[in-house]
């Protein structure tokens, strides 16, 4: 019975710690991924019994290629990332080969911080590893489940010595440091807002196979091009659609997608009245939990993801709000042709903010120089059993409203050199105020607003109990002179 409390624990402080990861890496506190390479080494030291395994970035260099821990003794090399796609993983395999580290450690393991994925294509990795050294993904890309599974096994003496390390590390030193080299007083806690934000949407997806020929209506856009043997890009099911759509002069909205010659959506595909319904059997479409599909495996899952962000686009299209498709934003748009345009919110107090300004050439008045535009990325995580959009507060320069501007880069670069911290969370609780409250209505809009349907949003989610990291003391403000700047108009409007 002890040994099961015991068990029972160390889950706790282990789901604690993937959580409090998770929300750093969203917020891009990068530090601590260097804060857990120490918390890992006594939990792996023990659970896989390297007793030689050492800190490769304290102790041989501030930033050791490739790798964070090393064990020369058992020949074992691991690499610790909050990153869990692929390229991260072959990125770390060509560093490894590159600095011949393979020399030094026959054997290589990457511990993903958060949640792996469910599977990864081995093949481009031994394409990389050849016969230098041992990696399996199947067995050497581990996250906390896979430890837990370990620990599982354990006699109640080494669970307890688990269980020590973890309650000594886990509550005092991941948010109670704040840098390799010097200390904060424990004890000193402040409630901390991270950029998740609870989504919610129906218990009920929609899936319909398409018609047969709607994969071959393509339009002559797609067709090869005569001259230069330049092809066209293949056009991905959704073009088909869209574009089958087009041809019959109908209009639908964007919260739907293609998935193995199927249509997903949460609209009712059996209501014969809806346009994109004329091009499924609709006696054959049927009603699914939305929790059995995006559960079966990452590629539905992937799918789920994209769904639910053309459902965000929808929502915000109402709200004028554009989705900039090469930079991969939502971006703050005009309204009815005005130069600025203002949103009226509350946070501590009430106000309004500007979040898109229109500038002209001083010489030429008549003639747009650029547009600035608040804006985020969204990205859409599932963990816990709940799904979160993570949103991550940007700025976008356009020259017509659009299309990125020649200076954009520029322009943001010193932008953002003038942030902080403080800043950059006003933005994210107006994107949140936004997104959470109906708009106010305009005294001349020709549309009233309706109220989107599939998507909505709970709250921020946040830690009451974290240590404080005094901003200035670990990320200080860098100071320039302003004489530099390309441009005095580019001032934030707080």
């Amino acid at each position: 019975m002890k040994l099961l409390v015991v068990q029972e624990r160390i889950n706790e402080l282990m789901s604690q710690f993937v959580t409090q990861v998770r929300g750093a890496s969203a917020m891009g506190r990068t530090d601590i991924n260097h804060i857990s390479e120490v918390v890992l080494i006594p939990i792996f030291s023990e659970v896989f019994e390297l007793k030689g395994l050492k800190n490769l970035n304290t102790e041989e260099s501030y930033n050791f290629p490739a790798i964070d821990l090393g064990d020369k003794t058992a020949g074992l090399a691991i690499q610790v990332t909050s990153t869990t796609d692929s390229e991260k993983i072959k990125e770390t395999l060509r560093k490894f080969v590159n600095h011949k580290l393979y020399e030094q450690y026959s054997h290589l393991q990457i511990y993903i911080l958060t949640e792996k994925q469910k599977s990864y294509s081995r093949k481009t990795f031994d394409e990389i590893i050849g016969d230098r050294f041992k990696f399996n993904p199947k067995e050497d890309i581990l996250d906390y489940r896979d430890v837990l599974g370990i620990i599982s096994g354990f006699p109640i003496g080494r669970s307890e010595k688990i269980l020590s390390i973890l309650e000594s590390n886990i509550n005092s030193q991941l948010f109670n440091s704040k840098s390799r080299d010097s200390q904060i007083q424990v004890g000193e806690n402040e409630t901390v807002t991270l950029n998740l934000l609870e989504v919610f949407f129906p218990g009920t997806l929609y899936v319909a196979e398409l018609l047969p020929g709607i994969s071959k209506q393509v339009s002559r856009k797609f067709q090869p091009k005569p001259f230069r043997n330049k092809r066209s890009k293949r056009p991905s099911k959704r073009d088909l659609v869209r574009e089958a759509l087009a041809e019959m002069g109908e209009k639908f909205a964007v919260d739907w997608e293609v998935f193995e010659n199927k249509l997903i959506t949460f609209h009712d595909l059996r209501d014969e009245n809806l346009p994109i319904s004329r091009l499924i059997d609709v006696g054959a479409a049927e009603p699914i939990e939305s929790e059995d599909f995006f559960t079966q495996d990452i590629n539905q899952e992937n799918v789920f993801k994209s769904l639910l962000r053309k459902c965000l686009q929808q929502f915000l299209y109402s709200r004028r709000m554009t989705w900039q498709n090469d930079k991969h934003l939502f971006i703050f748009t005009d309204k009815n042709g005005e130069d600025v345009r203002s949103e009226k919110w509350k946070g501590k107090v009430s106000g309004e903010r500007i979040v898109f300004e229109r500038t002209y050439h001083q010489k030429d008045p008549t003639k747009v120089w650029y547009c600035k535009h608040l804006a985020f990325e969204p990205q859409f995580r599932f963990f816990d059993k709940r799904w979160y959009l993570t949103i991550r507060p940007d700025w976008f320069f356009s020259y017509d409203g659009y299309k990125e501007s020649f200076y954009s880069a520029e322009k943001l670069s010193w932008l953002k050199r003038r942030e902080n911290n403080d800043q950059i969370h006003h933005q994210l609780l107006f994107i949140n105020y936004f997104l959470t409250h109906e708009p106010h209505p305009e005294l001349f809009d020709a549309k009233p607003q309706t109220t989107y349907r599939f998507l909505s949003f709970g709250k921020l989610l946040t830690f009451d109990n974290s240590a404080h990291l005094p901003d200035k003391e670990w990320n200080p403000t860098e100071q320039e002179d302003d004489s530099e700047a390309p441009d005095r108009q580019m001032v934030m409007d707080l």
